[in-house]
């Protein structure tokens, strides 16, 4: 506190942080990195490195070429098509962990054409989850039912995902009032789930959802979710992280509550009764009850389908063989953890 008020907020959340963790902030230069060292006199004890250097490269070519050569040690959500290079490569590994993360493409229910519940179910037929997990991902992924993680309390096991049947789709989507098809635009700024964001839009192309991919800028792109504008586009594909949330709660409030505190939701979701339902569910202590709630919640979900519900994801790290470390379930780096290679 005493810092906060000797530097101020706006130091205090740029140029002169303070934390409890195991190393001191030193500089941070904007797009360029955030350096720290280390804090000898943490509870844990010293800590393994005495530098740690946080880059950012937002190229992934960069980023491999980086660790090949030396110049960091470890990289974050390795695309498929770059796992066996990096398993190969002489001076790095690969280290993989399922993690509670969800894929998904929210669409804007508010507007035409993803206010129709025929159109966003036959565009859940129209995509291949299966062969975008095993042709793009490297079998780095397990399809859904729904946004809810099948590792989550709350979760249904007796709940289905979408078949691929594009013929199913093209009949739903000319039921929807488009027998013709229909222009959408889809928004993204997952660039290393880049080739998965094309195969889903060529894909809804296929069967008259003819989609056009447009790449987000990763920096703003948050905030263009977050001040609601969908209006720009007729969804997005994104993904949604529990952490170490081991409950739907984590997913379910802030994708599809239209009230203040969700996030996405306000501006996109529009399920009838799903907030009467989300709000029961927090309301209560009594787990069978929420676990009963969360069930008809999907059941819900999957009807209305405000989503492409797509798969959850593993966290995949290329690392340095000069360092010992190793992916987390909870998606978080806790470099304490990482030691010099010996």
């Amino acid at each position: 506190r005493k810092h906060v008020e000797k530097v101020g907020d706006e130091a205090f959340g740029s140029s002169q942080p303070a934390g409890t963790g195991p190393w001191k902030f030193v500089e941070w230069k904007r797009d360029q990195h955030i350096r720290l060292e280390a804090f000898d006199g943490h509870w844990r004890g010293k800590p393994p490195f005495k530098h740690l250097v946080i880059r950012a490269i937002p190229e992934v070519a960069t980023q491999v070429a980086e660790l090949k050569t030396g110049g960091v040690d470890i990289i974050r959500n390795v695309r498929a098509d770059l796992v066996p290079d990096l398993k190969a490569h002489p001076q790095s590994y690969v280290s993989t962990a399922p993690i509670l993360r969800t894929h998904y493409v929210q669409f804007d229910m508010r507007h035409p054409p993803f206010d129709r519940k025929l159109v966003r179910q036959a565009a859940n037929y129209a995509v291949d989850r299966d062969a975008i997990i095993q042709r793009l991902m490297g079998g780095l992924g397990r399809v859904v039912a729904t946004t809810v993680h099948p590792a989550a309390f709350g979760h249904d096991p007796t709940m289905t995902p979408y078949p691929y049947d594009p013929k199913k789709a093209k009949e739903l989507l000319a039921q929807g009032g488009y027998p013709s098809g229909v222009d959408v635009t889809i928004h993204s700024s997952f660039i290393e789930f880049r080739p998965v964001f094309e195969a889903i839009c060529q894909m809804l192309t296929d069967v008259g959802l003819r989609a056009t991919p447009k790449p987000w800028d990763p920096g703003p792109a948050w905030n263009k979710v977050l001040q609601g504008e969908g209006k720009a586009t007729h969804g997005y594909y994104g993904s949604w992280g529990y952490y170490s949330v081991f409950d739907a709660d984590a997913i379910l409030h802030p994708l599809y509550h239209t009230e203040p505190g969700g996030w996405v939701g306000k501006w996109y979701a529009r399920v009838e009764g799903l907030d009467r339902l989300i709000d029961d569910a927090r309301s209560t202590v009594d787990q069978p009850r929420r676990k009963r709630i969360y069930s008809q919640i999907q059941q819900m979900l999957k009807e209305e389908a405000p989503n492409i519900f797509l798969f959850h994801q593993f966290d995949t790290l290329g690392v340095s063989k000069k360092v010992e470390y190793e992916a987390r379930g909870d998606e978080w780096l806790w470099l304490f953890d990482a030691k010099p290679k010996r």
